[in-house]
């Protein structure tokens, strides 16, 4: 510790010559603020030490850069810190760790301190960073003595425009913390006593100061005639050879993680005493040490450990023991990206399955593990489906490798269908999940529904014995009521949603956020607003990164806000929720629920034809896709409904009956009964009263009761009519829902609301026209067809070929050809059994003898 400890706790260690930048040091006393942004090695840390030792304050020093640091544990860590400076706050520093509101303790602590100066070293490592900057803002707008110093590697909220208008800041960005020309004189002069060699060393190093005193080092021991650039390309060399044979022997040994404490060290370089080889190396510049958690790391700049693995390759010294050692430390330090990284890089895959099982679940949906061991083979991770289902999850995420992530995918479904009967039953739980899920993204969602349930089933069993998945149940009981939604099971879904909405509290905050929702979408989607608004409200108040609420995993609860704008026919609001994950709409895969969302929203505005462009363009470039069927069926009905609002009821039905046999009550079946009721098609709509709306949703009860209740009083079947347009009332209050209310033509739908105020109905005004987009054409149009037309039309009724009709007409086949294109753009098809459709519906055929006469 330095001889500032008693005055400021935490200081690290500064090695000693290292140069005095006094540009640097006058900042840090010019502002309440200091905020020192640059890369790892860009001295940072050790520009603030050297100002803290130079003018030692009352203050407390605080890395952040743990892998298990949050916010909580930063300040507790602060407030006994505190409490053992200054008496007067051991009270507040005892509340502090179990205060709800962290910031009103925190504001009571540093007043009732003497603390002067805080530092907080490597911000962005932290995992509430966010929140620990606004902290940091509102500690310096209520403590006016209290200034403070913080170090991070990205920009962050304590650089935004807010903070800089509010309190005085001063700004070290990463050029500012490059050594100057002058400084790399001084520094080279005092190691070498040369100042000619000043400009070049500092030129090949670019003035960072971990590299020049490598290249110092190298320079001095450099042979007659040598340039700078060879000098550059051997420091490595040069320093290995300059050490005694322990310390090289430990360097070609420790240069296999980023960073090390002592204990890896040690299992790493088998020495005897790695502390007193840590700190001669640390004097040397060699190394560089920080500290995370109380505890010290070590670590060499980035440039010179990939020298030095480079040495280790050709020095035969297997770095694949080390990978592996690494892996397992990295697990034990709760790193499990890392854990998987360096098992990868070992081939110990069994290891990189064991971090992903452990703790690192939650990475593969994120893709951060991909760039890993996305070189493996789909044949190489076969007998690895968690390894299988991470490249897969990678592929997946990006656009032009989604085909390649079907390969991963079956991978995965084949691994974990050969593993599960061989393993404990938590990881058979977990292979079971990511079995459902691969099926559920590539396709197959009809078969996604008997893994999902097999690995609730294990979790309902193993409540007792969960410790291996660590925090990640909830977010494989989500990814399984996801996967029993794909597969139509509704019921089972929201059981597990419920499962996960009951222990709400002990969930992640990302997974709370998904969970919730998830819960908004399928009610927004079944048509119970009330529920769903509820569910987002519990949403928004999570405190959840910016990745989490505007990435992949808020696709759920942007859906659910767009539909809920959708119902009240706020078209803005619906393409902002889509904007918002815009980035994101290409990989997510409720891709087709954002494009059905906006179609809808295009024909509220009136734009039905760029909400059918924007829907076909889509469909074709995806058409090779295995998911291609599942979003069809998804974006069909919506289809449908646009090709009904231009008035082509014939292109309508063409696109449901491309259908697989659905429910009866399914959207798919009711769109085709609005096609034929809207055609004047009785037969089509009496299909209804054969439909179960036991278990329909309201949004599908509302639909088939607006149907039925239009059809019977366009047929003057005014009793029939009555209950239906009482259910549809009923039905439309309680639930929220007015959407479906847009479907119907604006005379039919100003006549429902007649009827019901003349029957003495309560909130009939919800049927008003006046408060609904006019969208829906009364019927179709007939169309205007010229008598040469209309010969050509009952030519064709005779007879089915070019050949046939040519003959009747006394033409050629080429003008026969002509007049049908013209005579199918008119009526708005594209096949002969379309055109005698809307023909007969219109009444077209009638007089046909007269018309060929």
């Amino acid at each position: 510790m330095s001889e500032t400890a008693e005055s400021m706790t935490g200081v690290p260690r500064v090695p000693e010559g290292l140069i005095l930048r006094d540009r640097l040091l006058s900042a840090f006393a010019e502002s309440p603020l200091t905020v020192c942004r640059g890369p790892a090695g860009s001295g940072k840390t050790t520009a603030v030490a050297q100002y803290v030792q130079a003018n030692p304050p009352l203050g407390v020093w605080l890395s952040a850069g743990c892998p298990a640091s949050t916010r909580r544990s930063l300040w507790v860590t602060a407030a006994q810190i505190v409490a053992g400076q200054s008496p007067r706050a051991a009270d507040f520093a005892e509340a502090l760790g179990k205060a709800p509101d962290m910031r009103a303790a925190l504001v009571q602590l540093f007043i009732g301190a003497e603390t002067e100066l805080l530092v907080i070293d490597d911000l962005d490592r932290c995992e509430d960073a966010e929140h620990v900057a606004e902290d940091v803002f509102h500690l310096l707008r209520t403590c006016p003595r209290l200034r403070i110093i913080v170090t991070t590697r990205t920009r962050g909220y304590l650089e935004g425009g807010l903070v800089g208008a509010r309190i005085g800041r001063t700004i070290i960005s990463p050029p500012a913390l490059l050594l100057t020309p002058q400084e790399s004189s001084r520094m080279i002069a005092a190691s070498l006593g040369d100042h000619s060699f000043g400009g070049t060393l500092h030129e090949a190093c670019g003035g960072h100061p971990l590299l020049l005193r490598a290249m110092i080092m190298g320079m001095q021991s450099r042979a007659a005639g040598e340039t700078v650039a060879q000098v550059a390309a051997r420091v490595v060399g040069d320093v290995l050879g300059s050490m005694d044979s322990e310390c090289r022997s430990f360097m070609l040994r420790t240069c296999v993680p980023e960073e090390f404490d002592l204990q890896l060290a040690g299992e790493l370089s088998d020495a005897d005493d790695p502390q007193r080889i840590l700190e001669t190396l640390e004097r040397e510049g060699i190394l560089t040490r920080a500290e995370r958690c109380g505890d010290p790391l070590w670590h060499y700049h980035s440039a010179f450990r990939q020298g030095l693995m480079e040495h280790a390759a050709e020095s035969a010294i297997a770095q694949r023991p080390a990978r592996r050692i690494t892996a397992r430390w990295c697990l034990e330090q709760g790193r499990p990206q890392d854990a998987v990284i360096y098992a990868v890089a070992a081939e110990d895959y069994d290891l990189a399955s064991e971090a992903l099982l452990a703790d690192g679940m939650q990475l593969i949906g994120e893709g951060s593990v991909f760039d890993a061991c996305a070189h493996l083979k789909p044949k190489e991770v076969r007998r690895y489906p968690l390894l299988a289902f991470a490249i897969a999850m990678g592929c997946y995420a990006r656009r032009s490798r989604r085909l390649t992530a079907q390969e991963y995918f079956e991978a995965t479904v084949a691994g974990s269908r050969r593993l599960v009967g061989r393993v404990t039953d938590i990881e058979a739980a977990a292979l079971w999940t990511v079995e459902a899920i691969s099926l559920r993204l590539s396709g197959k969602a009809s078969q996604c529904a008997a893994p999902a349930r097999q690995a609730l089933e294990l979790f309902r069993e193993q409540q007792g014995d969960l410790s291996l998945l660590s925090d990640q149940i909830g977010w494989l009981r989500l990814e399984n009521a996801l996967s029993l939604v794909a597969a139509g099971n509704l019921t089972e879904a929201w059981e597990v949603l419920d499962e996960n909405i009951a222990v709400i509290e002990t969930l992640s905050p990302a997974a709370a956020f998904q969970t919730l929702g998830a819960a908004a979408y399928l009610r927004a989607a079944a048509g119970d607003l009330p529920a769903a608004g509820v569910a987002i409200e519990e949403a928004a108040q999570l405190k959840v990164p910016a990745s989490v609420f505007n990435g992949p995993p808020g696709a759920l609860y942007r859906l659910a806000r767009g539909l809920i704008a959708l119902e009240s026919f706020d078209t803005r609001a619906v393409r902002a929720e889509v904007q918002a994950l815009a980035p994101h709409l290409q990989t997510t895969e409720f891709r087709a629920e954002f494009l059905a969302l906006e179609a809808l929203a295009d024909l509220v505005s009136g734009h039905v034809p760029h909400g059918l462009q924007r829907i076909d363009r889509y469909l074709r470039r995806h058409r090779r896709s295995k998911v291609f069927a599942d979003e069809s069926k998804t974006l069909a009905p919506v289809r449908a409904v646009l090709h009904l609002a231009e008035g082509h009821g014939v292109r309508a039905r063409a696109v449901l009956e491309e259908l697989p046999a659905e429910p009866s009550c399914s959207f798919g079946r009711l769109v085709c009964a609005l096609a034929g009721h809207l055609a004047h098609d009785r037969e089509a709509v009496n299909l209804l009263v054969g439909f179960d709306l036991a278990e329909a949703s309201a949004r599908q009860v509302a639909l088939a009761h607006l149907i039925w209740g239009a059809a019977a009083l366009r047929g003057g079947e005014i009793e029939t009519a009555l209950p239906h347009v009482h259910h549809l009332l009923a039905v439309t209050v309680e639930s929220g829902v007015r959407s479906h209310l847009m479907l119907l033509p604006r005379q039919e739908l100003e006549d429902l609301h007649d009827l019901a105020i003349s029957s003495g109905f309560d909130n009939a005004e919800v049927l008003s026209g006046e408060r609904v987009p006019n969208v829906m054409p009364l019927s179709r149009f007939v169309p205007d067809l010229t008598q040469r037309e209309r010969v050509v039309l009952h030519a064709l009724a005779r007879h089915p070929e070019v050949e046939g009709i040519a003959d009747a007409l006394v033409v050629s086949r080429n003008t026969v050809k002509s007049q049908l294109r013209s005579l199918y753009r008119k009526l708005g098809v594209v096949s002969r059994g379309q055109a005698l459709s809307v023909a007969h519906v219109h009444g077209l055929l009638q007089g046909h003898r007269e018309v060929l006469r």
